[in-house]
């Protein structure tokens, strides 16, 4: 990346950049002048071997550090409509009705029927974060064409349903040093972001810890629903660490029809 602007001697004849100077101080450009001239507050012009440079006080026009906004570095995400009307709607349901009726939902069938058999046609050792009692025969569908799976959960009590002898309690942030001695081709993060790891802060620190643990070429599969994630979520993820891409036959976001859940492929 290129620091200012370079002009080369040859495009302005003697006269012309003595012309130009005045222009350029002055606001007028004379007709005919061959000039190449952009004025910044704080800008300096220095002549170095033929070559005009624009060097400017960076610190005073731009930096690289996200406006800081207490707002996203909260734990508390405000439910929606449809989220209360669930909750009500399973609070009379057994453990194991809850379980079979989340596993129904139309994102997790998006999951199972679209998802998950290219990740299992991927191989590779695969990482599933969040697992529960709905989540428990993901590993198997995983490993159906040689392919290794790993889980992971922050809580202790969860990992009866992470796979036996390869499961590791841990955050999401923290994969790349819970796990460094593994490269994953695929980790499956959905359903985390926004239910638990909730500041901007702490997701950006997923985002980078799964960068840092994907072997090349590897793909995370992010999902999400848009309420609980601030938009700008992706196109941090996207200009730091990852690239936008098609998984299989699918193109590089989806959405799920009649809900806020998506999916994006990096």
């Amino acid at each position: 990346m290129r620091q200012g602007v370079e002009i080369d001697d040859r495009a302005c004849t003697e006269g012309g950049r003595d012309r130009a100077g005045s222009a350029v101080r002055t606001g007028r450009l004379n007709p005919g002048d061959q000039v190449v001239a952009l004025m910044l507050t704080g800008s300096v012009m220095t002549r170095q071997t033929n070559i005009y440079r624009e060097t400017r006080y960076a610190s005073t026009i731009w930096h690289a550090d996200r406006p800081q906004n207490s707002l996203l570095e909260t734990n508390f995400v405000a439910p929606r409509k449809g989220a209360i009307q669930k909750f009500l709607r399973r609070l009379p349901m057994s453990s194991a009705q809850r379980a079979a009726d989340i596993a129904a939902a139309p994102d997790r069938a998006v999951m199972r029927n679209y998802i998950f058999p290219e990740v299992a046609k991927r191989g590779g050792h695969i990482l599933f974060v969040g697992v529960r009692a709905y989540t428990a025969d993901y590993p198997a569908i995983f490993e159906q064409h040689g392919g290794m799976c790993w889980t992971m959960d922050i809580d202790p009590e969860a990992a009866d349903f992470g796979v036996p002898n390869r499961h590791v309690t841990g955050s999401v942030t923290r994969v790349h040093e819970l796990l460094d001695l593994i490269k994953f081709r695929t980790i499956v993060l959905t359903g985390v972001l926004g239910f638990g790891v909730n500041r901007f802060s702490d997701q950006l620190k997923a985002l980078e810890s799964c960068a840092a643990a994907i072997e090349p070429g590897g793909t995370l599969i992010l999902g999400w629903n848009d309420r609980r994630v601030h938009a700008s979520l992706l196109e941090e993820a996207a200009a730091r660490w990852f690239d936008f891409r098609g998984f299989g036959h699918l193109p590089s976001r989806i959405w799920v029809t009649g809900y806020d859940h998506n999916f994006a492929f990096l």
